[in-house]
C-alpha cells in the first residue's frame, strides 16, 4: 500500500516536474519570438547545457533501470520517458541557440540515447539481476554528474547576478519532486530504492541552494536601477 501510494505521488509530482520543463521550453520560445535581434546565445542565456545533458542522463537511467528491475515499475518508466522527451527538447534549441559543436553532439547523443533505450524497452528482453548493475552505476554516474552540474548553475547564476532564461518554477517543481524520489525509494525498500534515495536527497540539498540565488538575483534584477 505503501509503495503504491508514494509511487501514485511521486509520479503526480514527477508530472508537475514536467510542466516545469513546459514552462522552461515556452521561456525560451517566448524570448526567441520577443527578441528577435538577440546575439547567437543569448535566447537561451545562463541555461547550462552541462545541466540538462545530466538531468537527460538521470531520467534516463531511471527510465531504464525503471523496466530492469521485477516487476515492472511503471511509476519509474512512463514519467522518466516523457522527460527525457521534453528535456531532449530543451537540448536541441540549446544546439540551435548556440549552433557550437558540443551543444549539437550534446543533442545528438541523447537522442541516439534514447533510440537505444526504446529499443530496448520494445524488446521485452528480460533483464536479470547481474545486468541490473549496468543501470544502477549509471544512476550514480548520473548523481555525481547532476551534483556537479547543479553546481554549475549556481555558479553561473551567482557571478552573473541574473536569472537570464532560467526559469524557477522548474526548480521548484522538481525539488518537490526530488523529495517525493526519496520517500518512493524507501517504499521500494533499499534493495532496489537506494540509487533514488541517492539522487533524490542529493539533488534536494542542492536545488535549495539553487533556488536560493535565483531568488537573490531576481531580487537584484526587480531593484536594479535602470
Amino acid at each position: 500500500m505503501a509503495y503504491h501510494l508514494s509511487g501514485a505521488l511521486n509520479g503526480a509530482l514527477f508530472v508537475l516536474a514536467l510542466v516545469g520543463l513546459a514552462l522552461q521550453i515556452a521561456r525560451i520560445w517566448g524570448r526567441r519570438a520577443t527578441r528577435r535581434a538577440l546575439p547567437r546565445g543569448e535566447v537561451t542565456a545562463l541555461l547550462s547545457l552541462n545541466y540538462f545533458s545530466v538531468s537527460y542522463l538521470a531520467y534516463l537511467s531511471f527510465f531504464v533501470y525503471g523496466f530492469s528491475i521485477s516487476p515492472f515499475n511503471h511509476y519509474l518508466v512512463w514519467p522518466r520517458l516523457l522527460g527525457c522527451v521534453l528535456v531532449l527538447v530543451v537540448l536541441f534549441e540549446i544546439a540551435r541557440d548556440r549552433s557550437n559543436r558540443i551543444s549539437v553532439s550534446a543533442a545528438g547523443i541523447a537522442a541516439v540515447l534514447l533510440i537505444a533505450g526504446l529499443a530496448l524497452l520494445a524488446s521485452g528482453v528480460s533483464v536479470g539481476a547481474p545486468a541490473r548493475v549496468g543501470p544502477q552505476l549509471l544512476a550514480l554516474v548520473a548523481t555525481v554528474l547532476i551534483s556537479q552540474s547543479l553546481i554549475h548553475q549556481i555558479v553561473v547564476v551567482r557571478r552573473a547576478g541574473r536569472t537570464g532564461a532560467v526559469a524557477w518554477p522548474l526548480h521548484f517543481l522538481t525539488l518537490m519532486k526530488d523529495l517525493s524520489t526519496v520517500l518512493f525509494g524507501f517504499s521500494m525498500g533499499l534493495e532496489t530504492g537506494w540509487p533514488l534515495i541517492v539522487m533524490g536527497g542529493a539533488s534536494s540539498v542542492l536545488k535549495l541552494v539553487l533556488l536560493w540565488q535565483l531568488y537573490r538575483a531576481g531580487l537584484v534584477e526587480r531593484f536594479a536601477p535602470e
